[in-house]
């Protein structure tokens, strides 16, 4: 697995898209946080919410772009199993994705300057962003699976992220009445990211975020596998019994509140 992973990031260095995206993904979230809130004027304030909650938007055309940079032609024909290929694929990405994040925090330091900052906020808002992350490409990863044309999954996945990140909002303009507005919420990466953007470590969220990317990783093997024809009586088995734990774990987070 190493080998592939060394592959997938060799393939993500030599892409000039990867500097692009490092790029306008920093200069997003700087800009937002010292510009886009006023932080210099009266109304300017220390308080880290408004600087996480600009991440999900970030994330909308760069994790498409890491994505696009680390394809590679005829990568199901490596001599590796699916799965192997598909969380070398995504934890590559993540492993750039980290380090550009890790870059980041050259905001709240400097933000120590000119006011407090709430280093439990910090903390729980940083283990969002990467549990976030993670999610984010392994569902980015799975549309570039299924679409195979690159342009149009570049689009679709790009527009399915924004749509994930907004789609919370929708009860606040309409009635959907309580258990459409539960399911909206539910779907929603970044209604599920504030609270740790808020500093408040919520177990729930942690394993929503979780088990979508074991979903997400699964759906890609499963598509892949099927695209190949695979008919083994044991790997239908197999993602059955995965379907089954996966609903009833997702059962169980739904009461847990701690």
């Amino acid at each position: 697995m190493n080998k592939l992973m060394g592959r997938f990031l060799y393939k993500i260095s030599h892409s000039p898209w990867t500097y692009i995206a490092h790029g306008l993904f920093i200069s997003y979230i700087a800009l937002q946080w010292f510009i886009g809130q006023r932080f210099f004027t009266a109304s300017g304030t220390t308080d880290l919410h408004r600087f996480f909650a600009a991440f999900p938007f970030a994330f909308i055309l760069y994790f498409p772009f890491l994505v696009y940079s680390a394809r590679i032609k005829k990568l199901w024909s490596f001599p590796y199993s699916t799965a192997e290929i598909s969380f070398s694929l995504v934890m590559s990405v993540f492993s750039v994705c980290f380090a550009s994040t890790l870059l980041t925090m050259f905001v709240p330091f400097a933000t120590v300057i000119f006011g407090n900052v709430e280093w439990s906020q910090f903390f729980c808002g940083y283990l969002g962003i990467f549990l976030f992350a993670f999610c984010a490409i392994s569902f980015t990863a799975l549309i570039f699976t299924l679409i195979e044309n690159t342009a149009a999954a570049f689009v679709t996945a790009a527009l399915c992220l924004a749509a994930c990140n907004s789609i919370h909002n929708i009860p606040l303009y309409a009635d959907t009445g309580a258990f459409v507005s539960f399911f909206i919420k539910s779907i929603s990466f970044a209604w599920n990211f504030d609270s740790f953007a808020k500093g408040i470590l919520s177990l729930k969220q942690v394993f929503y975020f979780l088990l979508a990317s074991v979903f997400f990783l699964f759906l890609m093997v499963f598509a892949v596998e099927k695209r190949k024809g695979n008919r083994n009586e044991n790997f239908r088995k197999s993602s059955r019994l995965f379907l089954i734990t996966f609903i009833l774990l997702c059962s169980v987070n739904a009461f847990i509140n701690v």
